[in-house]
């Protein structure tokens, strides 16, 4: 073994000196490397942050255009059957209070021009010479045709900027209309702009037209008039689809240009100065360099000195490697003397036992200040004192402990027994460090498994029960529904259980369409469905949400049902009902009125207020 070590010895003495020679080429190279991984860092961070800045205008869009396709819907049916204005004005009055509660106050409510008649569920009058007709909101509407986004406009009743989303209805003359501020998406474009490294952000639509801008006063401008101006220039890249990052040259400057669509006729646009974006790179290659230098400076004294620990230790490592394969680290501990002797260290020196010898206790203290996240350091220091090993190792032979290390990592440490004195007190133990990291997430993916419905993806009837009695036991107000689909039993037997589960799993698409992501909806087995909407106490909100339900239900479409259509029979209550209300209790009322519901035909919701009502 000895021989053997010196010749390797020889043959890496020899590859060293080879390497220092290349020295120079390997620094360039390195060099080269470095720029090109950091830089493309950089951008992709970049991209990173201009793609979540679009998806939050989206979202701020969302909620809107949702609500102004469910009301369209609602008015075409009214429309069909030759509701008069009171009605209508009443329905757009009832769809302002609900989503003045939904939306906040990023709108003032839901307007329609009807038949010839303006009505406004606002309350807002306009002026005697107000003619909707000649508003952007009806002419973009009526020249689009469908659910439009309309071009910022100066809103008559606030007189601020405003966009709207729209729906043309079926007499193909009547529009209904949602205003949406535009402080929210100008709000987002200032946050964006708010870095260092940014000149500016902006919203502009496919003409050059800008939507939103982070210097407030370029709203409304083409900049695509002037083609020989910068902002013309960059207007011309973007449409040429050129990507979502390119570079700007004006010559005095160059820019770096990160877009993100937002819809079919939007960008959001990011533009960085390159020397600040890109400024931080200098100082890390210039101490990169340094330290390069420094350490192959160093390479020959370390390369002795490694080599010199290795011939002590040769005959430890040759008993202990088979036990060490598993280990990222492993040490020799005596602790008589204090002393911590490494036996294996992990080779890129991101390890926890840093020097091949050293004091335990410094070490414990570094592994617990340094390298070990919040949470468990206070347990693991109190682990790693030698002086309760000590004591606990009296009565047993391994002692093991498991922690989360600063990269969020599960981490196993063990003490393992080497020899005793006559006292039974032990002298020399080995301190081993395991990743079970791969361990645990597995572990993780089983739980979580272990919570879904594996048929439809979302939350089986145990997760979902215990979230829901989580939530009450936390004060958690909320309406409580149960459903099933009607006659689902005729759907496998005539059509087939393929047929069947497809129809389980667009109840469940139906289901997330509906409900928010911080309300609970779950599977409770077969056709068997049932959901909690958080904060919903009233049933005008809880009647909205179900009418949007069963809005996603009717729309269902699987081939293979032909004009078949899915029903739902559907019971609510709502929690509390009363001081001594328990979930026992609202799961009663809403079974109850989901059978009362199974009375009616088509999609029908039965609505329970207190056990009385049962």
């Amino acid at each position: 073994m000895k021989e053997n070590s010196q010749r390797t010895f020889r043959r890496l003495l020899i590859i060293l000196l080879a390497v220092m020679l290349l020295t120079g080429a390997m620094i360039i190279f390195a060099f080269y490397q470095f720029y090109s991984i950091a830089s493309n860092n950089i951008i992709r961070r970049w991209l990173n942050n201009v793609q979540q800045e679009a998806q939050d205008v989206s979202y701020y869009l969302t909620m809107p255009t949702d609500a102004v396709a469910f009301t369209g819907k609602k008015l075409n049916a009214m429309m069909a059957r030759n509701a008069t204005y009171e009605e209508v004005f009443a329905y757009l009055q009832d769809e302002t209070s609900v989503y003045s509660t939904m939306i906040d106050e990023n709108t003032t409510g839901v307007y329609c021009y009807y038949k010839g008649k303006y009505l406004d569920g606002s309350g807002w009058v306009p002026p005697a010479d107000y003619d909707p007709t000649s508003r952007p909101w009806y002419q973009q509407t009526l020249r689009k045709g469908g659910l439009t986004v309309v071009d910022p406009y100066m809103n008559m009743q606030t007189h601020e900027m405003t966009m709207a989303v729209c729906q043309l209805l079926d007499d193909g003359e009547s529009v209904v209309c949602m205003d949406v501020f535009m402080d929210g998406i100008q709000a987002l474009t200032e946050g964006a702009a708010a870095s260092p490294e940014a000149a500016y952000a902006l919203v502009l639509d496919k003409s050059g037209m800008i939507v939103a801008h982070s210097d407030i006063n370029e709203a409304g401008k083409n900049y695509a008039i002037n083609t020989e101006s910068i902002e013309g220039k960059m207007v011309r890249e973007l449409n040429k689809d050129a990507g979502n990052f390119f570079e700007l040259d004006t010559g005095d400057d160059v820019y770096e240009i990160f877009s993100e669509p937002i819809n079919q006729e939007w960008k959001f646009v990011l533009v960085l100065s390159k020397d600040k974006t890109f400024s931080s790179l200098t100082y890390i290659y210039v101490v990169t360099a340094l330290s390069l230098i420094a350490v192959f400076g160093a390479i020959l004294f370390l390369f002795f000195y490694i080599n010199k620990k290795h011939q002590e230790n040769i005959v430890l490592s040759e008993d202990m490697r088979a036990a060490a394969d598993i280990y990222v680290d492993l040490a020799r501990i005596d602790f008589r003397s204090d002393h911590l002797e490494a036996i294996k260290q992990q080779e890129d020196g991101a390890g926890f036992i840093q020097n091949p010898s050293d004091s335990f206790t410094r070490v414990s203290e570094q592994i617990c200040s340094e390298m070990t996240a919040e949470q468990s350091k206070e347990i693991l220091k109190n682990f790693l004192n030698v002086e309760n090993i000590r004591e606990r190792l009296k009565e047993a032979n391994v002692l093991s402990h498991e922690f989360m290390d600063t990269r969020d990592q599960w981490i196993r440490t063990r003490f393992i027994v080497m020899d005793r004195d006559e006292k039974g007190t032990p002298l020399h133990a080995l301190l081993a460090f395991e990743s079970i990291d791969e361990e645990k997430k597995y572990q993780e993916k089983l739980r979580k498994l272990s919570e879904l419905d594996q048929m439809t993806g979302i939350r089986n009837r145990g997760s979902g029960e215990a979230m829901i009695r989580n939530l009450m036991a936390d004060g958690v107000r909320g309406m409580f529904c149960l459903m099933d689909a009607d006659k689902f039993k005729s759907i496998n037997d005539n059509y087939g259980h393929d047929v069947g589960d497809k129809v389980i799993i667009a109840i469940a698409d139906c289901l997330k369409k509906t409900f928010r992501d911080t309300d609970v909806f779950f599977r409770l087995g077969g056709d068997e469905f049932a959901a909690y909407a958080r904060g919903v106490d009233s049933e005008k909100i809880g009647r909205n949400i179900v009418n949007r339900l069963f809005y996603n239900i009717d729309n269902i479409h699987i081939p293979e049902l032909k004009d078949r259509k899915i029903c739902l029979s559907l019971g609510a209550s709502f929690y509390p009902a009363d001081r001594n209300d328990s979930f026992d209790a609202l799961y009663k009322r809403a079974d109850k009125g989901t059978y009362r519901s199974k009375e009616q035909s088509g999609n029908y919701a039965t609505f329970l207020f207190y056990d009385t009502d049962i």
